[in-house]
């Protein structure tokens, strides 16, 4: 039994790579990092702002270990200032992933392993319904990590897109907790 529900992971996403999605028609594929304006600060004037700022907003609708499934959770992609090291102004994407029956007392700090020198492999991309390539197969075998927090739990933040140079752990932290205090779900 414990090798089947090992295996389960590698059988949704082999089959998802092979035959795509049903839900094409209804939700959009998200556009590669590289290519999508949303990671990119506009204009000059974000640069003056406090570390931990955010910048821009939007929902995002992240992928389920069902095949052709989005997932019931809501998440919401954050673009915040910070700084790189040495102390340049730098701007960065995480992901706030608000579960079915969340625990907002508590937030989850999820890891999830990826090729920090490719930006199109990061979680913020790689977890969101119908994304494609290697980035989505690495970040649809990490979710089976956190498949048991999306239907009850605490409130997760993914780790940072667009990691170009070194980030400031409490500025990431911070911005989190603010902007889910303050969220309307």
């Amino acid at each position: 039994m414990r090798f089947l529900s090992l295996l389960l992971p590698f059988l949704v996403i082999g089959i998802q790579h092979a035959f795509g999605s049903a839900h094409g028609d209804i939700l959009a594929k998200p556009q590669l990092p590289s290519k999508d304006p949303f990671y990119e600060p506009d204009g000059e004037s974000w640069k003056d702002e406090k570390l931990g700022t955010i910048l821009k907003v939007r929902n995002v609708t992240i992928t389920s270990l069902l095949p052709y499934a989005p997932s019931k959770a809501k998440a919401y992609q954050l673009l915040y200032r910070t700084q790189n090291m040495h102390g340049q102004a730098d701007a960065s994407v995480t992901t706030v992933i608000v579960p079915v029956r969340p625990n907002f007392k508590r937030v989850l700090s999820v890891q999830n392993a990826y090729d920090s020198a490719d930006v199109n492999c990061g979680p913020s991309y790689g977890l969101q319904f119908q994304a494609e390539g290697w980035g989505a197969s690495w970040n649809k075998l990490n979710l089976a990590f956190m498949a048991r927090y999306l239907q009850k739990g605490p409130v997760m933040r993914s780790l940072i897109t667009k990691a170009q140079t070194r980030r400031l752990p409490w500025a990431r932290r911070a911005l989190s907790r603010r902007w889910i205090r303050s969220a309307q779900f």
